[in-house]
């Protein structure tokens, strides 16, 4: 196959000399102007993948409206030697506001999806022998560029969408028949995996066979093979071909395993490759539970909502770097999270390559972000401004009243044209082990996405549990997808939750006034969604955890009237300090409720990646993007509360009469299959010194949960004392749950 003389692009070939790969990642020209204007000169280097706003020398006020510029133009060069290929295919793994591609001065494709990769024919367009290939791509400067029946990524809690090539760009050369695209199902119960490759021919009509083989990712180490009928091919005629291969031996992916294993597909002309783990995800609505290979598996995660990480001014080139995503996962792994939301959209592939590597498993919603409607939210507070919090958070009351009145769904947003793009998503993480589930969107009350979803979802070999936000449940193993937010009445000052469209089995209104205490009460709403779960789909939180900082210690805009509102309950935020651990501790307190509970298959709390600027909506938990530190009180308390075996003191009051005797529930749960015996304790304590404590030795079978009560003496002196529950084990498993609470004469506690 054709040599590239350019240094800096990194060529592949595979083992039988079919197909080269060449990779044009690196660094572009770059220009900014008009559509139908190509530039003369490309002044700017910027880096591919990346962003528009990593360009030298820079752009102004990249992602906002210029009237200097609708588009970007990238520019790279690079040179064949030898004959031109039979096939040349170019592919943009994701790039902002649309793609249109130019190869030597001839117009090759125009691909207007901003998430899913572009594919673009450049066969007849290259110069081989020693020539120069010149690729120009163009992308709309804003949102603004793309179609209304195209998704922009639209999301009312960023303040800019950047456009750029954000992914990988390659180019393939190879021969007919092309392997247009592999897709796997792994066969637990029959120890096999099917191969699904679309293969394209050429033109002049063909018979031949189709092959494959499958060896272990790391090792290489051969498990199985099969080949195909002879085909009869007509001329550029497409056809997939299904092919089934059985493995002398299997070893299953999990996040605690993540064991890859690698197929080729070959045929006369062409080589290609992917990677698959053999395992399988649903959800079962008997059980309310996600089941894992067919065991229960208990789902605890967060997010990662890459797109408002983007405009992090921390942000710079990390996305792209692979160690810095691999440590990522890590730091999640070692919170205690197996699962991630991609929310809102997806980040470069790269990351999901990791993710397959590592062992975490991934919920990848589309970028669909259209909520609630104005009838939906509270009313405006009497002034018509959006609570601050002293100086640390100063924002205007319209951008505050845009967020709460939602966006309406765009009218030219068909489910046919969302389908095209569902089914582009779906086949680029066909093979993937750890996207193990799709939703459909974000909190969009319409109908398109479900029947966009039933449009395409057999494009999935492996039959993924779908979610579908607010626009009601599909299929029975499908997930309900319910977000926990019951602080929000504070931060839409006081008013009680709207019980319409509620789950039905979490259905009673609750005004919360402390909300230090009244989520551990049983009657709050524990699934707030638009559609009701009428069919009793297993229910996934996916998300909860009002009351986010930003990395400096200020409230994001949502979160600010909580911070105000807090010292009335004995919580002090005078300090970023304060503000970190009442966060840590409150946020704690839910996850302990939302698992010991057991009314949810999963949660997941938002945010575990997101943006951490002053002035954002919803920011993640860490101290230092560059190190990936989280705050020290987050790891403290919730490493605690997301472990396996968990613990919750069950009490849910701000204050008890002095000199009584309190019975206090504490709660146990096991997430793991085997069973646990340990030692579960509660201690009272006042300034950090003990002054009661129990302890009872319990055994708890896999996936179990169990209560276990303590009567305590309440001190006869008014004060502020802690209850913390605690389990030991001999292993070394030392995990603990805190309750704050005030003693005080009978009349003051009720």
């Amino acid at each position: 196959m054709n040599n590239v003389q350019n240094e800096d692009i990194e060529v592949t070939t595979d083992s039988a000399g079919l197909r080269t790969t060449l990779l044009l990642d690196g660094t572009w020209g770059l220009a900014q102007g008009r559509f139908d204007t190509r530039p003369s000169a490309f002044p700017s280097s910027v880096p591919v993948p990346g962003l528009v706003d990593l360009a030298e020398p820079s752009f102004e006020k990249v992602g906002l409206p210029d009237d200097a510029r609708e588009a970007f133009w990238y520019r790279r060069a690079f040179v064949l030697d030898g004959p031109a290929p039979e096939r040349a295919v170019l592919r943009v793994g994701k790039a902002t506001f649309g793609t249109k591609v130019f190869v030597n001065d001839i117009e090759v494709g125009e691909h207007l999806p901003n998430f899913t990769p572009g594919y673009f024919d450049l066969t007849t367009a290259l110069r081989a022998d020693g020539q120069e290939n010149e690729v120009v791509i163009r992308v709309g400067a804003t949102r603004d560029a793309t179609p209304a029946f195209i998704t922009t990524g639209w999301d009312m809690e960023l303040h800019r969408s950047l456009p750029g090539i954000f992914d990988s760009v390659e180019l393939m050369l190879t021969s007919f028949p092309y392997i247009n695209l592999i897709r796997t199902r792994p066969n637990l119960d029959e120890g096999s995996v099917t191969v699904v490759a679309s293969i394209v021919n050429g033109p002049s009509r063909r018979v031949f066979a189709v092959e494959c083989a499958v060896t272990e990712a790391s090792s290489g180490r051969a498990r199985g093979s099969a080949s195909s009928d002879l085909l009869e091919m007509g001329p550029r005629e497409e056809r997939d071909i299904e092919m089934t291969v059985p493995l002398d031996e299997v070893r299953l992916w999990s996040p605690e395993d993540p064991f890859l294993y690698n197929v080729v597909v070959n045929t006369p002309g062409d080589s290609a490759n992917a990677r698959f783990g053999m395992r399988t995800f649903t959800f079962d609505p008997d059980l309310n539970r996600a089941l894992l290979n067919g065991d229960i598996y208990f789902l605890r995660g967060a997010h990662v909502i890459i797109y408002r990480t983007f405009e992090d001014p921390d942000r710079s080139t990390k996305p792209w770097d692979e160690d810095w995503v691999r440590k990522l996962y890590r730091r999640f792994k070692s919170m205690n999270w197996n699962i991630v939301r991609n929310s809102i959209g997806f980040p470069p592939d790269m990351w999901y390559r990791v993710a397959d590597e590592e062992g975490i498993l991934i919920l990848d919603e589309f970028p669909l972000f259209y909520p609630i409607q104005e009838s939906m939210v509270a009313p405006k507070s009497p002034e018509g401004t959006p609570p601050t919090f002293g100086e640390e958070l100063q924002e205007s009351s319209e951008r505050w009243e845009e967020a709460m009145r939602g966006t309406p769904w765009p009218e030219e947003l068909t489910s046919e044209h969302l389908a095209v793009e569902y089914r582009e998503w779906i086949e680029a993480r066909a093979n993937n082990a750890s996207v193990v589930a799709f939703s459909s969107q974000c909190e969009c009350p319409t109908p398109v996405t479900g029947d966009a979803v039933r449009a395409v979802r057999d494009r999935d070999l492996q039959r993924r549990p779908w979610g579908n936000g607010w626009g009601g449940e599909l299929d029975p193993n499908d997930f309900y997808d319910a977000h926990w937010y019951p602080e929000a009445s504070w931060a839409s000052r006081e008013t009680p939750i709207d019980t319409s469209g509620l789950d039905t089995t979490f259905k009673t209104p609750l005004v919360i006034s402390d909300p230090a205490q009244a989520f551990l009460d049983k009657r709050v709403v524990m699934s707030v969604n638009h559609a009701p779960n009428s069919h009793g789909n297993a229910i996934l939180t996916s998300e909860y955890g009002w009351n986010w900082l930003c990395r400096d210690g200020s409230p994001g805009i949502l979160s600010a009237p909580i911070y105000r509102r807090l010292p009335k309950y004995g919580w002090p935020t005078d300090t970023a300090d304060q503000r970190f651990y009442a966060r840590a501790r409150l946020l704690a307190a839910q996850t302990e409720f939302l698992r010991a509970n057991r009314t949810v298959a999963g949660i997941l709390q938002q945010c575990g990646l997101a943006s951490g600027q002053p002035g954002a909506f919803s920011p993640d938990n860490f101290a230092d993007l560059d190190t990936l530190d989280f705050h020290p009180y987050f790891v403290e308390y919730m490493r605690d509360a997301l472990n396996p075996v968990g613990v919750m003191v069950d009490f849910a009051k701000s204050a008890l009469p002095t000199g009584a005797l309190a019975e206090i529930p504490v709660s146990v749960v096991n997430d793991l299959p085997q069973t646990w015996q340990g030692q579960v304790g509660l201690r009272l304590l006042s300034d950090g010194e003990e002054s009661w404590k129990s302890t009872r030795t319990v055994r708890l079978a896999g996936l179990g949960q169990d209560r276990v009560f303590f009567y305590v003496p309440i001190p006869s002196i008014e004060g502020r004392y802690q209850l913390q529950g605690h389990l030991s084990d001999e292993a070394g498993l030392n995990v603990s749950s805190w309750r704050d609470f005030s003693a005080a004469d009978a009349a003051a506690a009720s």
